[in-house]
């Protein structure tokens, strides 16, 4: 019975565990999908700019302004970069998290079936007592009608 508390205490910080790496596989989802929907932004932003610019195409643009476009363009083009680095560094971080959660995950379920075989097994040794002093009864009840 010592050894089922043992294993039923170490459940419950499995599962604790598990419980914190869900919470990490959250916060890092919502990392990554912030950094997803900052860089459509951006995208958007740059396709927008582009039509724009597109639209002024057959007015005339001094060099100067010509010069700016091209140059917020690339700072456009830079931000778009970063954020898709920072997005696949956040899908990184979102598996290894995910990983975690699972290996964890599959742990307390061994744990769990590990308990049930024990109970199951000090259910049938209990029974299995039972009927032993059953039995033990039984032959006692019959002897002493035999004397």
């Amino acid at each position: 019975m010592a050894d089922l508390n043992q294993l039923q205490q170490v459940l419950e910080l499995s599962q604790q565990q598990e419980q914190q790496a869900q919470q990490k596989l959250s916060q890092a989802t919502a990392q990554l999908e912030r950094h997803q929907q900052q860089l459509a932004q951006i995208q958007q932003y740059r396709f927008d700019y582009l039509g724009q610019m597109n639209r002024q195409k057959g007015q005339a643009l001094n060099a100067n302004h010509y010069h700016q476009y091209h140059q917020f363009i690339s700072q456009l083009d830079k931000a778009s970069e970063a954020e898709n680095q920072a997005m696949h560094q956040a899908m990184h971080a979102q598996n290894q998290c995910r990983q975690e959660w699972q290996t964890l995950q599959q742990k307390c379920r061994a744990m769990e079936q590990l308990i049930d075989k024990r109970l199951a097994l000090l259910q049938i040794q209990a029974a299995k007592q039972e009927q032993k002093a059953t039995d033990e009864f039984a032959i006692q009840a019959f002897l002493r009608r035999q004397a």
